[in-house]
């Protein structure tokens, strides 16, 4: 089990995935509070292009793809993103990869102290 898993008292720490559309999201103030990984470029993904300017890129190979998070994660809204459907899906293994424990760690640590 993942540190990040566990509550200060032992139990586990669960929480709720969504898989909402970009336009959904944007649209439903409730949903913006919370954190989100958008999926998809500018071009094909309106929460992308909404949060292309506001979110710092963290991992980019030029050219190919992007991967956008506040490093540190102060600002809970990623984006990953690639030129195409394969860069994109590396971009998505390049967030799993370099930040996701992080970023579910930071996700846990609100929770518990909103709890």
């Amino acid at each position: 089990m993942l540190d990040w898993c566990e509550r200060n008292d032992g139990d586990e720490l669960a929480f709720d995935v969504l898989v909402v559309s970009d336009v959904w999201y944007l649209n439903n103030e409730e949903l913006q509070s919370l954190p989100v990984v958008s999926v998809g470029g500018p071009g094909v993904n309106a929460l992308s292009a909404n949060l292309g300017d506001q979110v710092p890129s963290a991992f980019v190979i030029e050219n190919d793809l992007i991967v956008q998070v506040d490093l540190d994660f102060h600002d809970l809204r990623a984006v990953c993103w690639g030129m195409n459907h394969e860069a994109t899906a590396r971009s998505i293994d390049a967030f799993i990869d370099r930040y996701l424990e992080s970023y579910l760690a930071e996700v846990a640590q609100r929770i518990e102290r909103t709890g």
